[in-house]
């Protein structure tokens, strides 16, 4: 009888958290351990969040970051619906695009310290983003282009570096 309770308290407990929750909690983690060029949030009130086409996962994001702040800051939310619509942000979380969206959207950051981040975009790091979250069952849950974040100006931490799968200069594509 024991055995049935515990089984099912595990089940109670492992259908606590949606995709989009674990996901956002990854996402406020990732801040934590990357480090923006020196000075870069002097002149900024606010570390302004960008995500594209994904108003639930917006919604989400800001249910877990409530009274939390990054880097000191506290935080905005900005909803992109189109690639036109782009404003500059600090992070860009990037889902349901397109391959030429995407590059459009990297392009829109190219010289800018922006961590981007996809969710599980194919190829995402290998067009330029940083922080890609691989398909479900995969060994690594997310991948990192470190020379893309080098690019950018943007040091990620080692101890976030041993948790994924980096992408490296051969596996990038142009």
């Amino acid at each position: 009888m024991l055995f049935i309770l515990v089984l099912s308290s595990k089940n109670v407990f492992a259908q606590k958290y949606s995709e989009y929750d674990v996901k956002a909690a990854y996402v406020y983690n990732f801040a934590k351990f990357i480090n923006w060029p020196p000075h870069y949030f002097e002149n900024k009130d606010v570390l302004v969040i960008g995500i594209y086409k994904n108003q639930n996962f917006g919604e989400v994001l800001e249910k877990v970051l409530e009274n939390k702040k990054i880097k000191t800051k506290f935080w905005e939310i900005n909803f992109i619906n189109s690639v036109e619509d782009f404003e500059p942000c600090d992070i860009l979380f990037v889902s349901n695009c397109s391959k030429e969206e995407t590059i459009k959207l990297l392009k829109k950051v190219n010289k800018k310290s922006t961590l981007t981040i996809g969710n599980n975009i194919q190829k995402f790091c290998q067009y330029g983003g940083i922080i890609n979250f691989t398909p479900k069952g995969s060994k690594k849950r997310f991948e990192i282009n470190n020379n893309a974040a080098q690019k950018h100006k943007i040091k990620i931490s080692s101890k976030l570096l041993t948790l994924a799968r980096i992408i490296t200069k051969d596996e990038i594509e142009f």
